[in-house]
């Protein structure tokens, strides 16, 4: 689909390669996260050439993960899910290639395996139910990318995690 999609030849040079394919995500409408909103709103409040002058600048953020793709900057922060993509992310996208299909099926079993052992045991371990709930969700959302088409967002409306979230504790009730 990217290959089918052209920028003018003058912004793709400028842009390099991957704030040139994040243009092309975002002029196909698969791309979703706090780059892409800048870049929209700088688009319409200032036109196309700041808006690619910001991705040119700040669209570092295409990568291709274990699991997917993810457009997100990791410039000044790593990320802050380890690449656990699957925890709900919005900036996932389906690829279906084969390799990441194979990293999916491997994380599939061991959730299923660790699911199994955990119903097991007694329910009696401090932290039991936090355990299962964990696996459970992870599992899941592995399932949803399993089955999401390629190039669509697994998490449309899944946590932005690039987003710090200062207003709770662990402390707090």
């Amino acid at each position: 689909m990217l290959s089918a999609i052209e920028l003018p030849i003058d912004v793709e040079a400028e842009l390099g390669e991957k704030s040139a394919t994040v243009a092309k995500l975002i002029k196909l409408g698969k791309a979703s996260g706090p780059i892409v909103d800048n870049f929209k709103k700088i688009q319409s409040n200032q036109g196309d050439q700041a808006a690619f002058e910001f991705l040119r600048i700040e669209a570092d953020g295409f990568h291709a993960t274990p699991y997917g793709h993810c457009i997100n900057s990791f410039t000044v922060d790593p990320c802050p899910k380890n690449l656990e993509c699957f925890a709900g992310c919005r900036h996932l996208t389906a690829t279906n290639l084969p390799e990441h299909i194979k990293n999916l099926k491997v994380l599939e079993n061991k959730y299923e395996i660790a699911l199994s052992d955990l119903a097991a045991r007694p329910n009696e371990t401090m932290g039991y139910n936090n355990q299962i709930l964990h696996a459970t969700i992870r599992l899941d959302n592995i399932r949803k990318l399993l089955k999401t088409p390629t190039g669509e967002h697994v998490f449309p409306d899944g946590a932005d995690f690039s987003k710090i979230n200062n207003s709770k504790s662990v402390l707090d009730d």
